[in-house]
C-alpha cells in the first residue's frame, strides 16, 4: 500500500499544488484546511488505534506536511499538540512555510518538527525529504515491531519458566511424599510385626484364662451343689464380671489386629517390582474401607460414617497411591465438619459407563467458588499457618491424573461438599 500523507494548509491553492505533486509518486493524500481540523483527524486516529480498530497502519497518517502561518492555531501549536500523542519516530512532521529565518527553524524543531522546508520548494527536494523521512519511519516501525515481538516472546518464555518451576516444586513435593509413604510402609510392616506378636500371645492367654475360668466355675458348681442357691448366685455374679472383662480384652485385641491390617493395606507397596508408572489389576474396596477405618479412629465419635459399595471391580491402578488420595479427601471432609451437629460422611462406589466413580459427600461448611478454583494448586491452604502444607489435594490431583482419571467438586457454603473421583476401568 502507498504511504498516506496529510497536507495541512489554509490556502486551497497551496493544498492543490502539493496534492498534484504528490500524486505523481503516487501517495495517498488527505487535506486539512486548518490546524483544528488536522488535530481532530489525528486524535480520532489515535483513539481508534488505542481501541484496536481494524485499520492497518497503511490506512493511518504516515507523514504530515504542515504550514506554519494559519488562522486560529499556528503550525507550531499544532505540532506541539501532535507530539503529545505521537513521537517524532512514530509520525514525521515536515514544516512547509514561507518563513525562512533562523528563529523560525529553531521554533519548528522546538515544537517537535522533523524537518523544515521553505516555500517555494523544488519538487526534487520535496520528494527527497519525504522519501528520507518515510524510510526512517519504516525503520522505526520495524524496530518497534521487533521489540514488541521480543517482548511477547520473553513474556511467553517467562510464563513457561514459571509453569516449569511450579511443576518442579509440585514434582519435588510428590517425591518427598512418595518417600514418606515408602518409609511409612517399611515402618508399618515392622511395627505391625512387633505388635502382632504380643497381640497373638495376649489372645492365646485370654482364651486360656477364659477356658480355665469356665472349668473353675463348673468345679465350684459341683462342690457347692444345687441346694446352695445363694452361694451359686454370688459365684455367678463374680464370674460374669470376669467373663465381661475377658470379652473386652478379646475386643481390644481384635481392634488392634484390625488397625494394623488397615495400616498395612493403606501404606504397602502393592508389587515390589512395580515402577512409578506401572499399574496392577486391583479392586479398591478393601483399601477404601481400610482407609475409612483409620479415619474413624480419630473422628468416629463425632461423625457418622457410611460406606456404600455398589460394586468393586478390578481396574489398573496403584492402590497405595489411591489410598493416600482417599485419606486426604476423608480427613479434609472431617475437618470441614468440625463443630457441626449430625455430621456425616457418605462414601459411595459405583460403575458409571466405562468409569468407576467414588464419591465423598459431607455436610460440612462447604467452599466458595474462589476456594474450589484453587484447591488443587500446590501450597494453597485455607488452614491457619502451621496446620497445613497445601500439598494434600495437589498431590491427590497428580495421582488421579497419572491414573488417567479426573476429579470433580460440587460445593456450596453452609451446605457441604461432594467430591467425585472418576477412574477408567481399563486404559485401552
Amino acid at each position: 500500500d502507498s504511504y498516506h500523507i496529510l497536507v495541512v494548509d489554509d490556502e486551497p491553492i497551496n493544498r492543490q499544488v502539493l496534492t498534484n505533486l504528490l500524486s505523481l509518486i503516487p501517495y495517498r493524500i488527505t487535506e486539512c484546511s486548518s490546524g483544528k481540523q488536522a488535530l481532530d483527524l489525528l486524535c480520532s486516529d489515535a483513539q481508534c488505534s488505542d481501541a484496536q480498530c481494524s485499520d492497518t497502519p497503511s490506512q493511518k497518517i504516515d507523514l504530515v506536511l504542515l504550514d506554519v502561518m494559519m488562522p486560529g492555531i499556528t503550525g507550531y501549536q499544532v505540532c506541539a499538540t501532535i507530539r503529545k500523542i505521537y513521537s517524532a519516530s512514530q509520525l514525521p512532521i515536515l514544516f512547509l512555510t514561507a518563513k525562512s529565518q533562523v528563529g523560525d527553524l529553531e521554533a519548528g524543531y522546538a515544537a517537535g518538527g522533523n524537518d523544515f522546508l521553505t516555500k517555494p520548494v523544488a519538487k526534487e527536494e520535496l520528494f527527497a525529504r519525504i522519501k528520507t523521512h518515510l524510510q526512517l519511519l519504516d525503520v522505526n516501525r520495524h524496530i518497534e515491531a521487533e521489540v514488541l515481538q521480543r517482548t511477547q516472546d520473553l513474556s511467553v518464555s517467562y510464563k513457561e519458566i514459571e509453569q516449569a518451576y511450579d511443576h518442579l516444586k509440585q514434582t519435588q513435593s510428590q517425591l518427598v511424599q512418595s518417600e514418606k509413604m515408602s518409609a511409612l510402609g517399611t515402618l508399618v510392616a515392622g511395627v505391625g510385626h512387633e505388635i502382632n506378636n504380643p497381640t497373638t500371645f495376649s489372645n492365646i492367654a485370654a482364651t486360656n484364662i477364659e477356658k480355665g475360668l469356665m472349668d473353675f466355675k463348673q468345679l465350684l458348681q459341683r462342690l457347692v451343689g444345687d441346694d446352695e442357691e445363694e452361694i451359686t448366685q454370688t459365684f455367678d455374679e463374680h464370674f460374669d464380671r470376669l467373663f465381661g472383662q475377658l470379652s473386652s480384652l478379646h475386643n481390644a485385641n481384635k481392634r488392634t489386629v484390625e488397625i494394623v491390617a488397615n495400616l498395612r493395606t493403606f501404606s504397602r507397596s502393592d508389587t515390589s517390582s512395580m515402577g512409578a508408572d506401572d499399574m496392577a489389576q486391583v479392586s479398591l474396596g478393601k483399601g477404601l474401607q481400610s482407609t475409612l477405618g483409620l479415619v474413624k479412629t480419630n473422628y468416629g465419635t463425632d461423625i457418622e460414617f457410611v460406606c456404600e459399595l455398589a460394586c468393586d471391580p478390578q481396574l489398573p491402578c496403584q492402590p497405595s497411591e489411591l489410598n493416600q488420595v482417599f485419606m486426604n479427601i476423608m480427613v479434609n471432609a472431617c475437618q470441614a465438619m468440625a463443630g457441626c451437629s449430625s455430621a456425616s460422611l457418605i462414601v459411595n462406589m459405583e460403575e458409571k459407563g466405562k468409569e468407576l466413580c467414588i464419591s465423598f459427600t459431607d455436610n460440612g461448611c462447604g467452599m466458595p467458588q474462589g476456594v474450589i478454583d484453587k484447591m488443587f494448586d500446590p501450597f494453597f491452604t485455607t488452614k491457619p499457618d502451621g496446620e497445613g502444607t497445601g500439598l494434600g489435594m495437589s498431590i491427590s490431583f497428580g495421582i488421579i491424573e497419572r491414573h488417567k482419571g479426573r476429579l470433580e467438586v460440587v460445593s456450596e457454603e453452609g451446605k457441604g461438599t461432594q467430591l467425585y473421583i472418576y477412574l477408567p476401568l481399563n486404559l485401552d
